[in-house]
């Protein structure tokens, strides 16, 4: 924090407080994708064997623009993902982002409230669903339990450096806390598995984009600490959280090359997952990968293709196997109807061990990866 406020404070220059003032404009963006799954076992990412709709994202952006350097931004959105185990339940509308931004000069921002947060390439518009090549993110970076924070309420700065160079470098340091979740066992869930509502808080992260003097590729690296309040936690004690990541980002007019490398090391109680009565504390990490390799063939027919793998481990070895936790392959079609309108056909393999409500568990000991395809078809509209 003393970063963000030195950082701030000499920001705060006569120069920088000199922005000239505009009317006020109030501007409402909306997003909203629909989408169909059909698996061939069980229930994979919302999909399901007997095929299902309840999958969709839609979300209202509302911007007030006070000046040239004053906004405030209120985004409402609201998420389904059918009866995929890593998503809980939540409210029917959410407020995503509610937050003051304030321009310091050309190349500073200052931001305070609940925030939309800088971590890899999609986290910040992952409801726009014109942008996205496939329905949902990669799961070894964004989806499940270690998701992370995907808003933080608290405070932020960016700065872009060397802005007149050929190697641009923009920088957001923010700090604060965030809703999340954990995981334990239960017998009468359908995936055995209840979500329980916990706490982030403490959150420290540092997100880098470096541009490249080649056209539409820029280079991005992050790291993310905080601590985790939640009943399943002995009283008066947090777990320690931390998550690395490395992205590179190429866009094209016509290619598109995107790669993300995570990292997240935590602590853990087994015993409380497992429902043991006694604490059993172990050190464990995932890490996650997926590259993404597109084209558009024509302006309006774009294919691309998916590869992602997460693997789990801890010092307890109570994981069987974790380096083969999911690895999927995916390929999706995309056709622009219009800048604004755009449909996708996709097709998903995987050899996974996320709990798929079959009557044999991929994550039970002894038992080998199950192999479960899924189709999805969806329409994503902006405005």
């Amino acid at each position: 924090m003393a970063l963000c406020l030195a950082w701030a404070f000499g920001a705060f220059t006569p120069q920088g407080l000199a922005a000239a003032e505009t009317s006020e404009e109030l501007r409402i963006f909306g997003y909203l994708t629909q989408a169909y799954g059909e698996s061939s076992a069980g229930s994979i990412r919302g999909a399901t064997e007997e095929g299902t709709t309840d999958l969709r994202n839609v979300a209202v952006q509302f911007r007030w623009e006070k000046s040239e350097r004053d906004t405030v931004v209120v985004q409402l959105s609201h998420e389904k993902r059918g009866q995929a185990p890593f998503v809980p339940e939540g409210d029917e509308v959410e407020i995503d982002w509610a937050f003051y931004e304030l321009r310091i000069d050309e190349q500073s921002t200052l931001k305070v409230g609940r925030l939309n947060v800088p971590l890899g390439i999609y986290n910040e518009v992952r409801d726009v669903g014109t942008l996205l090549p496939f329905f949902d993110l990669p799961i070894s970076f964004y989806n499940g339990v270690l998701s992370s924070a995907e808003t933080v309420d608290g405070i932020s700065i960016s700065r872009t450096f060397a802005a007149r160079s050929q190697w641009p470098l923009d920088a957001e340091l923010y700090h604060g806390g965030w809703d999340t979740y954990q995981q334990q066992l239960n017998s009468e869930k359908k995936f055995n598995l209840e979500s329980i509502e916990a706490r982030a808080e403490d959150g420290l992260g540092l997100m880098l984009w470096l541009e490249t003097p080649i056209s539409g590729l820029r280079l991005g690296a992050g790291r993310l600490n905080w601590r985790l309040d939640s009943p399943l936690n002995e009283p008066g004690t947090r777990e320690r959280w931390e998550s690395n990541h490395l992205s590179l980002d190429f866009t094209g007019e016509r290619w598109m090359l995107r790669a993300e490398r995570r990292r997240w090391r935590f602590d853990q109680d087994f015993g409380a997952f497992l429902k043991l009565g006694f604490s059993l504390p172990a050190r464990a990490q995932r890490d996650g990968f997926y590259a993404q390799l597109g084209r558009w063939l024509t302006p309006k027919i774009g294919l691309f293709g998916q590869y992602d793998e997460a693997k789990l481990k801890n010092n307890l070895g109570l994981l069987p196997d974790a380096d083969d936790f999911h690895t999927a392959r995916a390929l999706s079609l995309n056709y622009r109807v219009r800048p604004d309108l755009l449909v996708k056909i996709e097709y998903h393999d995987a050899d996974t061990r996320i709990p798929l409500g079959l009557p044999v568990s991929p994550m039970e000991g002894g038992q080998s990866p199950v192999n479960v395809t899924w189709t999805i078809a969806s329409l994503s509209v902006s405005f």
